[in-house]
C-alpha cells in the first residue's frame, strides 16, 4: 500500500513539473500566439493613430481651421473684382431738348432784322432728340481694392482664426492621448484575459490529474467514491470558469481590434508588457501636467479667440478706409470714349449703431472671463487627477508585492497538501481548497500586475506624456 502511494505521488510530481515550465514560458511571451508576429504597444498606437476614424475627423477639423487662418490673413491683400453685364432694352433711350425758349428769345432779333430773324427762326427746331445708348450694350468694370485702415478688424479676425486653429490642434492632441490610453487599456485587457484563461487551464489540468488519480484510488479501494465525485465537481466548475474567461478573452480582442479599425474577428498576437519605472515626485508630475495637458492650452486658445472677437466688435465703431483703382468699359456708340480709368479713396464710418457693437463687445468680454474661469477649474481638476493617479500607482506597486508573496505561499501550500493527501494524511477537501487558493493567488497576482502597469499609463495620461 505504501509503495502504491509513493508511486502515485511520484507520478503526480512528474506531471506537475511538466506543467510548470510551459506556464513560465507563457507568462514570458504574454498573449503572443505567433511569436514572430507579436504586435507591440508602440505599433498598436501607430496603427490606431493612422486608422482611427474619429481622430481622422478631428484632424480634418484642424485642417479646416488652418485653412480659415490662411483666409483671414489673406484679407490684408488687395482684392480684384470684375463685374460684367450685357443688357437688352425694349427701346434705345434718347435725350430730348426743348428749344422753344430759344426761339422766343430770337423774337427781338426778328423785329430788328426780319430777314435774319426769320432765317434763324426757321433753322432752329422746336426740340432736339438724340440717342443716349444702344438698345443692347455691355458694361464691364474691373476694380482693385486695398484696405488701409479697418480699426483693427482684420488683425482681430486673424487672431481669432489663429486661436481657432490652435484650439483645433490641441483638441486633436486630446483625442490622440485618449486614443492611446484606450488602446493601452484594451491591449492590457487582452493580456490579462489571456493570462487568466491560462491560469484556469493550469488548474483544470491539475484537477484532471487529480480526478484520474482519485478514480484509480477508488478502484483500488484506497478512498471512497464521494472523494472522486467531489473531484469531478471541482473540475466541472473550472470548466465553466474557463468558458467564461474565453468569452471575455474574445470580447477583449474584439474591442482591441475596433480601436485599430480592424475586423472584430481578426487574430490578435501581442507582446507582453514590462512594468514601467516608478514615476518621480508628485510635484514634478504636477508640473509636467500643467505644462503638457492640451486641455489647458485649448481653453487658453478659446479665451484668446473671445478676446480678439471683442476687439473686432470695437472696430465696428471706427472708420474703415480703403483705396481703389478701376477700369470700366461701356459699349456705347454715342460716347466719344468707351473705356475710362478711375482711382478713389473710400471711407465708411458708423459711429452710432444703436449700441449693437457695444453689446456684442460686452458679450465677448464675458465669454473671455468664463473661459478663463473654466481654465482655472480645469487646472485644479488636473492637479487632483495627477495626485489620484500618482497615489494609485504607489498603491498598485505595493499590492503587487503582496500578491507575489501570496503566490509563493499558495504554491508551497499546494505542494504540501498534495503530498499529504497522497500519503493519506490530509482529507481531499484540504487539497481542493489548496488548489482554489493557488488559483485565486495566481489570478490576484495577474490582476495586480496588470493594475500596476495600467496605473503607470494612467499617470502618464494625467501628465499628458503618454
Amino acid at each position: 500500500m505504501i509503495y502504491r502511494k509513493r508511486n502515485l505521488k511520484n507520478q503526480i510530481s512528474q506531471t506537475s513539473s511538466k506543467l510548470f515550465f510551459p506556464l513560465i514560458v507563457f507568462w514570458m511571451i504574454g498573449a503572443g500566439a505567433v511569436w514572430c508576429f507579436a504586435e507591440t504597444l508602440d505599433e498598436a498606437w501607430e496603427i490606431a493613430i493612422r486608422e482611427n476614424n474619429q481622430l481622422k475627423a478631428r484632424q480634418a477639423a484642424a485642417a479646416a481651421a488652418s485653412a480659415g487662418m490662411e483666409a483671414a490673413q489673406a484679407a490684408r491683400m488687395p482684392r480684384i473684382t470684375n463685374a460684367t453685364a450685357y443688357t437688352m432694352l425694349s427701346e434705345a433711350p434718347r435725350y430730348e431738348m426743348d428749344l422753344s425758349g430759344l426761339k422766343s428769345s430770337l423774337g427781338g432779333l426778328a423785329q430788328a432784322d426780319p430777314a435774319l430773324g426769320g432765317a434763324l427762326m426757321g433753322a432752329i427746331p422746336s426740340s432736339v432728340s438724340s440717342p443716349l445708348s444702344n438698345e443692347s450694350f455691355a458694361v464691364s468694370t474691373t476694380q482693385a481694392i486695398l484696405p488701409i485702415f479697418t480699426g483693427g478688424k482684420i488683425t482681430s479676425l486673424i487672431e481669432q482664426a489663429e486661436a481657432r486653429a490652435e484650439a483645433a490642434r490641441q483638441n486633436t492632441k486630446i483625442d490622440i492621448l485618449d486614443l492611446k490610453m484606450g488602446v493601452a487599456e484594451n491591449y492590457l485587457l487582452v493580456l490579462r484575459m489571456n493570462r487568466i484563461t491560462q491560469i484556469l487551464k493550469s488548474t483544470q489540468e491539475e484537477l484532471r490529474i487529480h480526478v484520474q488519480n482519485t478514480e484509480q484510488m477508488v478502484q483500488k479501494g484506497i478512498i471512497t467514491e464521494n472523494i472522486y465525485l467531489a473531484a469531478q465537481v471541482s473540475k466541472a466548475e473550472i470548466d465553466q470558469q474557463i468558458l467564461q474567461a474565453q468569452q471575455g478573452f474574445d470580447l477583449a480582442k474584439s474591442a482591441y481590434n475596433r480601436f485599430l479599425a480592424r475586423p472584430l474577428h481578426a487574430p490578435v498576437a501581442l507582446e507582453s508588457l514590462k512594468i514601467p519605472p516608478l514615476s518621480g515626485p508628485i510635484e514634478i508630475q504636477t508640473q509636467l501636467a500643467l505644462e503638457n495637458r492640451p486641455e489647458l492650452k485649448a481653453l487658453a486658445a478659446q479665451a484668446a479667440e473671445a478676446c480678439a472677437k471683442s476687439r473686432e466688435y470695437r472696430s465696428e465703431r471706427l472708420p474703415n478706409m480703403a483705396v481703389a483703382g478701376g477700369y470700366t468699359y461701356f459699349e456705347n456708340d454715342n460716347l466719344s470714349t468707351n473705356d475710362v480709368a478711375s482711382a478713389s479713396v473710400c471711407m465708411v464710418w458708423t459711429p452710432i449703431d444703436g449700441g449693437v457693437s457695444r453689446a456684442k463687445q460686452k458679450a465677448a468680454n464675458h465669454q473671455t472671463t468664463a473661459l478663463n474661469r473654466m481654465r482655472d477649474e480645469a487646472r485644479s481638476g488636473i492637479e487632483l487627477q495627477v495626485r489620484q493617479t500618482w497615489l494609485n500607482e504607489r498603491e498598485a506597486r505595493n499590492r503587487l508585492e503582496v500578491a507575489r508573496k501570496s503566490v509563493e505561499q499558495a504554491t508551497r501550500n499546494l505542494e504540501i497538501v498534495r503530498n499529504q493527501f497522497n500519503e493519506g494524511v490530509s482529507p481531499h477537501t484540504d487539497y481542493l481548497q489548496a488548489v482554489s487558493l493557488k488559483t485565486r493567488a495566481d489570478v490576484n497576482f495577474c490582476n495586480a500586475l496588470c493594475d500596476a502597469i495600467i496605473a503607470s499609463f494612467r499617470l502618464k495620461r494625467a501628465t499628458g506624456t503618454i
